[in-house]
């Protein structure tokens, strides 16, 4: 459309053109000659003014056009696959290998669009010592390295709080509310601190939600967990908390263990996540190693429980993180173990793998 346009404006330029020349033939001269002159040479600038705004015009247009098509494509049209970062237990590069811990950050930065990366997620145990600044110093530098690039969310570990009277004063000073305050991703928190919270992500026209809670959660933080899943309950929903899985079996000691009120995995899965249809996935660390089961529901649902953490492993755990890669098309989730100071995969069965996870209905 518009080089046809282009074409009929030039040829219509080329008559008002011509009518130019034809007066130095016609036996206009003198006075007369220049006059015309002067008027046909105004009238052709204004005909080449007029020229290019239908051309800008026109030009816009396909663009518009372009894009508009194109935008549709990309709402219709899903996505092929999608990825969730899980760092686990940082506690030993936040105190002696900093480096490690930006090495990890700046990979998933990196990785960001080649990866389709949606979300990451702090397993807890951000920092070894909760009193000392230096190492949430640390730990700050790194994570602020996904702000505008991934959005990412954290829950406090035992390590990240006094665990007996849970005073988490320095997780809130560096990742309080109002650090992810502004962030369409962010969706609230409990209470006034940010010790549970939850965040968002879209995929693939689905829609997830990251539920973040305390190390051993109470009681009363299992009620607020269980409205807001309820209050959500179109979005798929990844538990994100630091003690749940052993490598064999849900950990049954993560508040007796500290001598606090609280809830150990067993007991979160009891009062808590097998009653909620909607939660899929539950990721947690503390334990040295990994683990993997696969839990029924209240309402027939799968219910996948992993426990991620290499802490134990040399330099603090050598930089390793999971990638979990979601594929529709597949129903399919692939498990990657990577670390990015080693710039290796882990390729062993527990490691490496895929799992079934229902995304898209048999037609």
């Amino acid at each position: 459309m518009l080089k046809d346009v282009v074409a009929r404006l030039a040829f219509a330029t080329r008559e008002v053109e011509g009518e130019c020349l034809d007066l130095s033939w016609g036996g206009v001269q003198g006075a007369e000659f220049v006059r015309l002159q002067i008027i046909m040479e105004a009238r052709r600038n204004m005909f080449r003014s007029f020229v290019r705004l239908v051309v800008s015009v026109c030009w816009l247009s396909c663009l518009c056009l372009s894009h508009s098509v194109t935008f549709a494509e990309d709402v219709v049209k899903p996505e092929k696959s999608f990825s969730v970062v899980l760092l686990p237990d940082t506690q030993n590069y936040s105190e002696k290998y900093p480096d490690t811990y930006i090495a990890q950050a700046l990979w998933i930065r990196k990785q960001a669009k080649k990866d389709n990366i949606k979300f990451a997620i702090h397993l807890g145990d951000i920092v070894q010592t909760s009193t000392k600044q230096p190492e949430w110093e640390n730990a700050d530098r790194a994570m602020r390295l996904l702000d505008g690039v991934v959005p990412y969310s954290v829950a406090p570990g035992n390590h990240d709080m006094v665990v007996k009277s849970r005073d988490s004063s320095l997780y809130n000073q560096y990742y309080s509310p109002e650090r992810f305050a502004g962030r369409k991703w962010y969706g609230g928190h409990m209470g006034d601190k940010n010790d549970n919270n939850y965040c968002f992500f879209e995929a693939s026209g689905m829609k997830f939600m990251i539920l973040n809670l305390e190390f051993a959660p109470r009681d009363e933080t299992l009620e607020w967990a269980a409205g807001i899943t309820q209050r959500y309950a179109d979005h798929r929903v990844i538990v994100a908390t630091h003690c749940y899985m052993r490598p064999k079996a849900r950990d049954t000691g993560c508040a007796t263990s500290y001598n606090v009120a609280g809830n150990s995995g067993e007991q979160m899965w009891q009062k808590f996540i097998r009653k909620q249809p909607n939660i899929f996935l539950v990721v947690s660390g503390h334990v040295l190693g990994v683990g993997l089961q696969t839990s029924i529901n209240d309402a027939g649902g799968k219910v996948l429980e992993m426990l991620t953490d290499y802490q134990g492993l040399p330099n603090g755990g050598d930089g390793w993180l999971r990638c979990l890669r979601f594929v529709p098309s597949e129903n399919k989730i692939h498990v990657r173990t990577y670390s990015p100071l080693l710039d290796k995969e882990n390729m062993a069965e527990k490691e490496t793998f895929s799992l079934d996870y229902q995304m898209t209905t048999a037609e």
